[in-house]
């Protein structure tokens, strides 16, 4: 560890002049560019938890969030019904168009995709489209972020578990809410035993569930796979 410090400490120095120059080129270049409007979400996220757990509830609130912090330049695309402006998702065709939209760095598209397990079904999914795979696989240069909810990490097919970024396990106590978040790579290392992973966060947010905030979605709403056309493909 100290070796570690000594050679960055020899590299900041030996680079003092560039470290300056660049810094402020990329402050100056940051606010030119507006950064901080940027959309960044991008990739997948799964949230996992059996019934009761709250994994549609946390799913639909990151997803309200999402909309709140980038409204107008964030379309999304919800399988259950919101109460906030969306698109409803009835044809994997939704999602080629999405890809093959020329989108710039602050415009985005987010798919809220609940009961994964229904929708990914294992031996459906081996005949899906090669347009459809491509546009799941490549969706972080299209802007395009995945929110899924399924029961446990086992249950996400082994297509989609090589692309999922962050993996959280909802946990609920009454009306209190939060989520153990863990790296993927790490989680499909120890097969899906989250006894024997180490969390990298036990408690990423912890929230008070209000009735508003259940409100936000039909939570009587029921997923079928038969409602998903997948032949729309453009």
């Amino acid at each position: 560890m100290i070796m570690l410090l000594f050679t960055l400490l020899f590299c900041v120095i030996g680079n003092i002049i560039p470290i300056v120059f660049y810094s402020f080129k990329d402050v100056v270049k940051a606010i030119k560019e507006r950064e901080w409007r940027k959309f960044k979400k991008k990739g997948i996220d799964v949230e996992l938890g059996y019934f009761g757990k709250g994994k549609t509830l946390t799913a639909v609130w990151k997803t309200y969030k999402i909309w709140k912090k980038y409204k107008g330049n964030v379309e999304i695309v919800s399988n259950i019904p919101l109460n906030f402006p969306y698109t409803p998702f009835s044809d994997w065709g939704q999602l080629t168009s999405a890809h093959m939209k020329d989108m710039d760095d602050y415009h985005g598209t987010v798919f809220l995709l609940d009961e994964g397990s229904e929708l990914f079904d294992s031996r459906d999914f081996k005949t899906f489209p090669k347009e459809i795979i491509a546009s799941i696989t490549q969706c972080r240069k299209s802007n395009i972020y995945f929110l899924i909810t399924f029961p446990e990490w086992n249950d996400v097919d082994v297509k989609i578990r090589r692309y999922v970024r962050n993996a959280y396990l909802c946990r609920k106590l009454w009306r209190f809410q939060w989520e153990v978040s863990y790296n993927a790579k790490e989680l499909e290392r120890k097969q899906g035993d989250i006894e024997i992973c180490e969390p990298k966060k036990f408690m990423t947010s912890c929230r008070f569930v209000l009735d508003r905030n259940r409100n936000l979605y039909n939570t009587r709403n029921k997923v079928r796979k038969g409602n998903i056309k997948r032949e729309k493909c453009v």
